[in-house]
Order: structure tokens, then C-alpha cells, then sequence
């Protein structure tokens, strides 16, 4: 920012009203509607559309909510995403500005691919996992996975979210504010106190014998990470069959960031078989988890081929 303003925090009073407030309703937003909003208008003061990102950071890191972090990272993450995927020159700027290497490489008549190195791509890609992403199903070849345009934006959404979350832990404890940024920051606070309150109590952990694959999930769950979709599929199928009722896992996704309350609802039924051919379905093997790399075996692990085997002290 020190490119383009000369600024420090009590700079920011009442004539930066404009940045303040749009700094306000990215995170509002983020809390509210998962997602910050982004349209032309938002393009009317580029001065105050820039200045607001460090504003709306600052007000995250004052709070000092992991859940909210992560809240607010996925969804600045999520709109730069929509953004990027309108423009191919936009994904590639992106790629270099947060300096993820990639070439554009030639597949015969086909659309011109991207590759991009493995261990970026082992990196970034577990947080969005699924049967396309997994290294099986890609084209490698010499140390680089090959993308499309879409991919790559996604995988940079993860960057993004990770250096965005990244900000937010700045240490501001202390920190002397202007009034009308002081203003905000305290109705900010008591907006997400309340809106914690409601919508994500704190997860009740059952004190059984849980293995350290599924605890380490729960307790990621809980603080506020976003769970890939095999690690949420993963734990949902554990607790239906260790008896949690579809209420109280509702109550545990309920911290996932991106938390949508009917995507949510149809994937546990679907899994717990309340929904479609009634199958209930099994969580992964141990050896399946090994694959995963979700295994963080303990003593007790020994000799047991699958999580619901597991029994501490026995």
C-alpha cells in the first residue's frame, strides 16, 4: 500500500469514510453471504475499492476469531476466483503476482494447457481434493501437472485464501484507531459475537473412543478450517455410524467457512442414507486413509485395518 498512500492507522478518519465503510462490508458480507461482493461500482473510486482490503483486514485481525479468519479469507478467496475466471490474462497475472511458476504448454489441437509444478500442486490442491484433482487421473509429466485456465484459477483461490488468512494474524493488540474506524470495529464485534452465537455454538465432542484421524478433523472442523470435500465426506460417514444424530453433525459443519445450509443438508442425508436409495455409507479404510494422508496413527492404532475398529486402552 505504501506505493500508493502515505498513510498510518489515525490517518484514517472521517475524510476516508468511503474506504472505512467498504472495508466494513467486505467482512460483514463474509460473514453474512459467504462471499464479498464485487461489482462496477465498486470500481467508481479505485482509491477507495484498493484501501478498503488493508481497512477490512485490519478489522479481522481485531477481532482475533480464527472462525472469522477463516470466514473472511475464503470469502475474499471465492470472489477473486469469479473474477479471475472471466479472463484468462486475468488467471495468468495472477499466477506470476503471487509467484506460482506455470508455462503454457501445447496438447496437440486441444485446448493450450498449463503446467505447473508438482510440488505447487501438492501444495494447493488438497484443500479443494476430489477423483479429478487426485494425481491418478492427471496428466504429469516431468515434475508438472497439467491444468486448464478453470484449475488453475482454482488452485490460486486456495493461495489467495491461505495469504489472506496469512494478514489477518497480523498482531494489532493495543492498537490506537480513529473514531470512525473505532466505530465500526466495535459494531463489527458485536455483530459477529452475536451472529457466533447463533449460528456456530461450540461443537460437542463426544468423549469416546474417537481415533486421532477423526479427532484431528473434529477438532480442524471446530477451529474454523475448511475441510476438501473428502475430509468433511470422510468424517460425516464416521459419526453416522458411531451414532450422531444428523442434527448434531449439522451443528458441527456449521464452522466450515463456506458453510451453505442446504448443500450441507443434502450431502449428509446422502451420505447417512436418508436420502436416495437409503445405502449408509461407510468411512474410509485405514489403509484408504493412509493414501489420503489423513492417517495420524497413535499406539492404539496397532493392528486395526479401519477407523471404527478403534478402541483407546484396549
Amino acid at each position: 500500500m505504501a506505493e500508493h498512500f502515505d498513510l498510518g492507522v489515525m490517518d484514517l478518519t472521517e475524510e476516508y469514510r468511503g474506504a472505512i465503510e467498504r472495508g466494513f462490508a467486505r467482512v460483514y458480507q463474509s460473514v453474512k453471504r459467504k462471499k464479498v461482493q464485487f461489482g462496477a461500482e465498486n470500481m467508481i473510486s479505485y482509491d477507495v475499492e484498493v484501501l478498503s482490503f488493508p481497512i477490512a483486514v485490519m478489522l479481522v485481525s481485531l477481532i482475533n476469531d480464527d472462525l472469522l479468519r477463516n470466514i473472511y479469507a475464503t470469502a475474499e478467496a471465492k470472489k477473486c476466483s469469479e473474477l479471475m475466471a472471466q479472463e484468462r490474462a486475468d488467471i495468468l497475472e495472477l499466477a506470476d503476482e503471487l509467484e506460482l511458476p506455470f508455462r503454457t504448454a501445447s496438447d496437440g489441437d486441444e485446448e493450450k494447457l498449463l503446467a505447473i509444478r508438482l510440488v505447487d500442486y501438492l501444495s494447493l490442491s488438497p484443500q479443494i481434493w476430489g477423483e479429478k484433482w487426485r494425481l491418478v487421473n492427471r496428466r504429469v509429466d516431468a515434475g508438472e501437472v497439467y491444468a486448464t485456465d478453470l484449475e488453475l484459477a482454482r488452485i490460486l483461490e486456495e493461495k489467495i485464501r491461505r495469504t489472506v488468512l496469512e494478514r489477518t494474524r497480523a498482531r494489532v493488540e493495543g492498537l490506537k484507531l480513529p473514531e470512525p474506524l473505532d466505530q465500526r470495529s466495535k459494531e463489527l464485534t458485536d455483530i459477529w459475537r452475536d451472529y457466533r452465537a447463533k449460528m456456530y455454538p461450540e461443537a460437542r465432542v463426544e468423549p469416546q473412543d474417537i481415533p486421532p484421524c477423526m479427532d484431528r478433523l473434529m477438532k480442524r472442523l471446530t477451529r474454523g478450517e475448511n475441510l476438501s470435500h473428502v475430509e468433511r465426506r470422510t468424517l460425516v460417514s464416521y459419526l453416522a455410524n458411531v451414532g450422531w444424530t444428523e442434527d448434531g453433525m449439522m451443528s458441527l459443519l456449521k464452522n466450515s467457512p463456506d458453510f451453505n445450509e442446504r448443500i450441507a443438508r443434502y450431502q449428509l442425508e446422502h451420505l447417512t442414507g436418508s436420502r436416495g436409495k437409503g445405502k449408509k455409507y461407510l468411512p474410509p479404510s485405514c489403509a484408504t486413509m493412509r493414501m489420503y494422508g489423513l492417517c495420524f496413527p497413535d499406539r492404539w492404532c496397532a493392528g486395526i485395518r479401519h477407523p471404527l475398529r478403534y478402541r483407546r486402552g484396549r
